[in-house]
């Protein structure tokens, strides 16, 4: 459902159902994703490996990772970045699961000419690097 429609459903203006939203998923997000996607450590990333070969006979994996690309309006200023060869523009959503399909990081605003791994590679030193703070 678009934020216009939801303006439209709720007789509110456009920017007011935007910043609605935005503040709701800003607020879960902060008071959630300790509880349930806290910060991999060393010792989480052995036991994925560990838990990967158990159930899965795959040695020394510690998460599979899939990425998406979400269409979107060409934003002004900055199309290059969010052009896909597919010629669409795009952002990636992407991910890493455990062995029980569970997301252990993701990112999501990744620029549609961007490879998986170039999305994903930026997101990872960050957390290596909060990890030795």
């Amino acid at each position: 459902m678009s934020f216009r429609a939801l303006a439209f459903s709720f007789r509110m203006g456009d920017t007011t159902v935007r910043r609605i939203v935005k503040e709701t998923v800003e607020i879960l997000w902060e008071e959630l994703h300790p509880l349930h996607m806290p910060l991999p450590t060393t010792e989480s990333l052995k036991s994925n490996a560990k838990e990967f070969e158990n159930v899965w006979n795959f040695p020394h994996v510690i998460g599979c990772l899939d990425g998406k690309h979400i269409r979107i309006v060409c934003p002004t200023e900055s199309c290059a970045v969010f052009l896909k060869y597919k010629k669409y523009f795009s952002v990636v959503l992407q991910g890493l699961v455990n062995a029980n399909y569970k997301f252990i990081i993701v990112d999501m605003g990744g620029f549609g000419k961007q490879s998986d791994g170039g999305t994903f590679w930026p997101q990872i030193c960050s957390v290596s690097s909060m990890e030795k703070e």
